[in-house]
């Protein structure tokens, strides 16, 4: 029966937080004030049951209920904390993916000490290495499949120098570029015809941002 009541008391605080989130406007005025009530009422009847319970166990349940309401209290107002926290090591384990510090994204730099960065295209996620030396977006012949971009031959009509050698390429418009909240619209690149290895990620693209720094080993692009 007293297992019972405190599975109810439980659900009953469940149901008060999850109300003021459904109903942002209604009675109580803060997430705060919703803790405050479950608690008196768990602490009432908490009061009341103890006259059923052992005193030892009384102290060991209101212990415990107090512990969860404090957990949740403390879930809810670091709730921004805890998924900027999420971010962080999901960039750290991805380095491409980056985390969002603000409004800027950040990327740490790669083992192969390289930026690369991950960016949603039309859609697609393309990996690009940053490029500030280059001048433009460009696609390797693989990404550009991937994108659905498939230029005639005559539309090699541009030439880049890389390490390979000379390399064809056509000029592109991607529609929009993604990085995180950071979103770029009508973007100019090239699809290359050769092995021009990994997409980069160049000046047509970093030039439309506010700001490009480099700081150690990280990389902040802010919109």
């Amino acid at each position: 029966m007293v297992r019972r009541l405190l599975w109810w008391l439980l659900g009953l605080l469940l149901l008060l937080v999850f109300l003021r989130w459904l109903f942002p406007g209604s009675g109580i005025d803060s997430p705060g004030e919703i803790l405050a009530v479950a608690t008196l009422v768990t602490i009432g009847s908490a009061l009341v049951l103890s006259l059923r319970l052992h005193y030892r166990e009384f102290l060991r349940n209101l212990a415990i209920w107090s512990a969860i309401i404090l957990v949740l209290a403390l879930g809810y107002a670091f709730r921004h904390e805890i998924g900027y926290l999420g971010d962080r090591l999901a960039g750290a384990a991805r380095p491409a993916r980056g985390y969002e510090a603000g409004e800027a994204m950040v990327f740490e730099r790669d083992s192969d000490g390289h930026f690369h960065i991950a960016a949603e295209v039309d859609g697609t996620t393309v990996t690009f290495l940053l490029d500030t030396g280059a001048s433009h977006v460009i696609l390797s012949a693989r990404d550009a499949r991937r994108l659905g971009l498939a230029p005639p031959a005559d539309a090699f009509v541009e030439r880049y120098r890389t390490g390979n050698g000379i390399v064809r390429a056509a000029p592109v418009v991607l529609r929009r570029v993604r990085i995180g909240d950071i979103v770029l619209d009508d973007v100019r690149a090239s699809v290359s015809a050769g092995d021009f290895g990994a997409s980069v990620f160049g000046m047509s693209a970093l030039a439309r941002l506010s700001g490009v720094e480099m700081r150690d080993d990280l990389l902040i692009l802010r919109p």
